[in-house]
């Protein structure tokens, strides 16, 4: 469901999907022997294409299942979204670099008053991207608060950016929506910062990005090493999930032990 990208949401449903799992693992279990033991059955029972077809939607059936219980009972919906959301732009970001369209990028850069999904260093100048999901409709509310947030992003990036001796660094916020409402962000502007589609994204990245003199290519893979250098020195430790405090906060979200375990078949 989700990549190794060590960002902030990816720990904490890796953290939460550890502490489900530890919690259920005997009921894992049982539902896991349970699904081998009616798998081999129906490859036995049946035979050639109709054998494979079965047994592959009954065990994604139980998988799917399995992963729905996990979101409702640990309520990491929003944060697997969020999570989602940012491996995308990540990919987008990885495609971009190769086409040459940005000269690289580093995501998730943590400080004490928060992160910074991803740091875009383009000809243009830097970028300070925050990835969000919405598909349940786009409200003014939400865009404000999506505006003001990437607004603090791209403040959090030049406080780190003078951190590394960048002078008078100037950063442009903006926001890559992913999701169902993605085309209706696509072009809003709210205090000053854009809304892109994700769907649109490396689109806009060549017509807005690809040229200009605010850095070369050398520039920019010192100053990238410098932020790699950073983001391994510093590491809040509120924002870090192996610490006891964040695991306390997830378990905190969850009211009730007996909402982290599966109901009994």
């Amino acid at each position: 469901m989700l990549n190794r990208r060590n960002s902030y949401p990816n720990r904490r449903v890796r953290a939460a999907a550890r502490s489900f799992v530890r919690a259920n693992a005997l009921m894992l279990t049982l539902i896991s022997a349970s699904t081998v033991a009616i798998c081999a059955f129906l490859s036995w029972a049946i035979d050639g294409y109709a054998a494979g077809l079965f047994t592959g939607v009954f065990a994604s059936t139980i998988v799917a299942m399995v992963v729905l219980s996990f979101l409702l009972v640990s309520g990491m919906t929003f944060q697997v979204s969020g999570a989602l959301g940012e491996t995308n732009t990540a990919d987008v970001l990885r495609s971009a670099t190769r086409r040459r369209l940005i000269h690289g990028w580093i995501d998730n850069i943590e400080i004490n008053s928060g992160d910074v999904d991803h740091l875009v260093l383009t000809q243009a100048g830097i970028f300070a991207v925050d990835s969000k999901w919405h598909s349940h409709g786009l409200t003014a509310r939400k865009v404000e608060g999506d505006a003001t947030a990437a607004l603090a992003s791209a403040a959090r990036a030049r406080s780190v950016l003078r951190s590394v001796h960048v002078r008078r660094p100037i950063v442009t916020p903006l926001v890559v929506v992913w999701g169902g409402d993605q085309d209706e962000a696509h072009g809003q502007r709210h205090l000053g910062v854009e809304f892109v589609s994700g769907g649109k994204f490396k689109a806009w990245l060549l017509a807005n990005a690809a040229s200009g003199t605010a850095f070369n290519e050398w520039q920019s893979k010192a100053l990238l090493g410098e932020l790699e250098a950073f983001k391994r020195r510093v590491r809040p430790a509120h924002l870090d999930t192996s610490s006891e405090a964040v695991r306390a906060a997830t378990r905190s979200q969850q009211p009730g032990r007996n909402k982290q375990r599966l109901p009994p078949p």
